[in-house]
């Protein structure tokens, strides 16, 4: 049983991984490299209380990282979370932040944070419930080629708010299952006082897993597939949105109120606020670069803040070293959208400023 959230929102994004599941199944190589999304049940019983689906065998990313049994990498994490804190501190927080450090800084001490985190966390923690050496490339496996899949079904969602206890690990088959979706539809960018620049989660210990491929490779390929596979149907997830147009959550309606008000608007009409989420939605699955993409729900959130122009520097890159500020708004193909999207999610100068809790080291 959960309280204090509209439990809609899971369920009708539950629902959409649903009608992702049937898309991914019905293409040939998403379905031979089983890269559906195992999902679970969500009923709302009021506005503010419901009921999740037990999932047995499971833990959170968290946790799974900290059974490594090592003193020493639970160590790890902490100071490195302590010295971000610090960090941000000695520059008046965040906003202040973004302003004040130099990109070369924000790269410099990013990489040194994740410099004080053993880079195989992950790969011993999948290890360690491995039965042999066969089982952990058996596993890990699974583990890449459901991460890939939950990031562009992420991504074309707009989910945001993905810190470590928002991820799951199946024990007996490697999978990763994403929970708690609280912010979705870009509403981690636009509503959030320090708002999320990256599409997904694409941190060092994801990377390493597959080390030396990391970025390339399987994980690569599993994403290209996956986001074929999906804009090749994109009406079909569109009209699926509707729901969120014709019913929105207290959230959403909560949102369309705050965004109202930032633009000064004392009218607003009950389905603007969807109508456009669903666009945003459409122009990810018509190979719209990731970062224009989400500069519209940037501006709509910061635009009259100080830190805006900051910001928008920070999240559409710099043309020497990010290839998402070189191609422009929109992506010529699949195998374009996804560099786009893997320099995005990795860029050290967006991870060096993000919010402590989603720890973007580790």
């Amino acid at each position: 049983v959960k309280g204090g959230e509209d439990l809609r929102q899971d369920q009708r994004i539950e629902q959409l991984f649903g009608i992702m599941n049937q898309i991914l199944d019905q293409d040939q190589a998403c379905s031979q490299r089983n890269m559906r999304l195992r999902t679970y049940q969500v009923i709302p019983m009021t506005t503010r209380l419901g009921v999740l689906e037990w999932m047995d065998d499971t833990t959170t990313l968290k946790e799974f990282l900290k059974g490594t049994g090592s003193e020493q990498d639970s160590k790890a994490m902490e100071e490195v979370l302590q010295t971000h804190v610090s960090w941000v501190g000695k520059h008046g927080q965040y906003q202040a932040m973004y302003q004040k450090v130099s990109r070369t800084h924000a790269i410099e001490e990013y990489n040194k944070k994740v410099g004080k985190i053993p880079w195989d966390m992950l790969r011993r923690s999948l290890f360690r419930i491995s039965s042999c050496p066969e089982a952990f490339l058996v596993l890990r496996t699974h583990f890449v080629q459901s991460l890939s899949s939950l990031n562009i079904c992420q991504y074309i969602i707009g989910i945001g708010d993905r810190h470590l206890s928002n991820f799951i690990v199946d024990l007996k088959t490697g999978r990763l299952i994403p929970i708690d979706f609280g912010h979705a539809f870009g509403s981690a960018t636009q509503f959030l006082p320090y708002p999320e620049l990256m599409p997904f989660r694409l941190t060092p210990q994801f990377a390493s897993l597959m080390f030396p491929h990391k970025d390339s490779g399987l994980l690569r390929s599993c994403m290209q597939h996956a986001l074929r596979a999906l804009r090749e149907s994109p009406e079909l997830l569109l009209n699926t949105m509707d729901i969120f147009v014709k019913e929105p959550s207290l959230d959403w309606q909560q949102f369309a109120r705050q965004q109202a008000k930032k633009q000064g608007q004392t009218l607003i009409r009950q389905d603007a606020y969807p109508k456009q989420k669903v666009d945003t939605a459409r122009q990810k699955l018509m190979g719209y670069n990731s970062a224009h993409v989400m500069l519209t729900d940037l501006k709509l959130g910061h635009e009259k803040s100080p830190e805006f122009s900051a910001l928008k520097i920070i999240l559409l890159g710099d043309n020497r070293d990010n290839i998402r500020a070189r191609i422009g708004e929109k992506c010529s193909s699949v195998n374009e959208q996804i560099a786009c999207l893997i320099d995005h999610a990795t860029d050290p100068n967006i991870l060096g400023r993000t919010w402590q809790g989603w720890e973007p080291w580790i």
